[in-house]
């Protein structure tokens, strides 16, 4: 499934979530774990975790004194073929970015491992690899944030160790739709760091701006911007 058809279709009912963050020091964090249907303000029908139920973490932070929760963040894992999912929609956005950068005869080969080194939930809870869907907390004055979920993937350093190191983030519309997106992919062994952005440009997600950086040196190989 491409890119466009892949977020945002039917419609369902959301509930606010509001995270408060501690004004102190004097807290502690309790993770619970448990499975459930994605609950993150957002239309996910037409997402990768349009289903589930999937493995969540819920991370409680709670004052030492009086133990009242001041703030909650969660998280739930992908499974295998939300995992496939959110892989593609990776290698869409790639693709996009490759289309610009190729009129300029300058091809970005970031994401060519990618399919091999994330994977989806197989029982450990704090696997790196696995992609997570995250809710976002409202904003301080209680209201919803622009992105209220976030889909987040990188491969896991420890299983690659001073090779490479890829991450993807997109941030969700309340219809379910990417609003923007950032790709970093690192090669430690030839010191490249290449990055692609992506906004909404006439309404349509695309990039924003592509970098590829080698030490000091940064060479922007694509720029919404110059192109207007």
């Amino acid at each position: 499934m491409g890119l466009f058809g892949l977020f945002g279709k039917r419609k369902q009912q959301t509930q606010a979530v509001h995270a408060p963050q501690p004004e102190d020091n004097e807290y502690k964090r309790v993770r619970r774990l448990g499975t459930s249907v994605p609950d993150t303000n957002v239309d996910l029908s037409g997402t990768p975790f349009g289903g589930g139920p999937y493995r969540s973490v819920s991370v409680d932070t709670v004052d030492m004194e009086t133990g009242e929760v001041l703030g909650e963040f969660t998280y739930w894992l992908a499974d295998g073929a939300v995992a496939g999912e959110c892989v593609a929609a990776v290698h869409d956005l790639e693709a996009l970015a490759d289309e610009c950068v190729s009129r300029k005869s300058r091809p970005v080969k970031m994401m060519h491992l990618l399919a091999r080194e994330v994977h989806g939930y197989a029982g450990d809870d704090d696997d790196q690899a696995v992609p997570r869907l995250e809710r976002m907390p409202l904003t301080p004055t209680g209201r919803l944030p622009k992105y209220p979920a976030r889909i987040r993937m990188n491969n896991d350093m420890d299983a690659a160790p001073g090779r490479r190191f890829f991450f993807c983030e997109m941030c969700l519309l309340p219809d379910g739709s990417i609003g923007k997106a950032d790709i970093q992919y690192t090669d430690f062994k030839k010191g490249v760091t290449c990055s692609s952005s992506f906004r909404i440009h006439g309404g349509r997600l695309l990039p924003s701006v592509v970098l590829r950086s080698s030490g000091e040196s940064t060479i922007t190989l694509y720029s919404a911007a110059s192109e207007r």
